[in-house]
C-alpha cells in the first residue's frame, strides 16, 4: 500500500508544480481531451507492487473496513 490522493472533479484546475503532484492522480482525461498534468487513477491502480511487502493479500483486504472504521474513514454521505 502507499498513500495516494485522488482529486475526482473532472476540469479541476490544479495550479501545483509537476514535483508537488507526486502521489496526486486525477480522473481519466474525457474523451477527446487531452490528459491534464496529474496522472489517472488507472496508472496507479494497474501498477504491479514494486515491494511483495506492499501486496494487498486476501487477509488484509478482509481487515481493510475494520481498519478504516477505525481511523474513522466512512463511505461518504453526500450522494444519499
Amino acid at each position: 500500500m502507499q498513500a495516494a490522493v485522488f482529486l475526482s472533479k473532472p476540469g479541476l484546475r490544479v495550479e501545483l508544480s509537476e514535483r508537488h503532484l507526486h502521489g496526486i492522480f486525477g480522473p481519466e482525461p474525457a474523451l477527446g481531451h487531452e490528459p491534464g498534468l496529474m496522472p489517472a487513477i488507472t496508472l496507479l491502480l494497474q501498477r504491479p507492487p514494486q515491494d511483495e511487502r506492499q501486496r494487498v493479500t486476501k487477509e488484509m483486504s478482509a481487515a481493510l473496513p475494520d481498519l478504516l472504521d477505525a481511523v474513522g474513514i466512512a463511505r461518504s454521505r453526500r450522494h444519499y
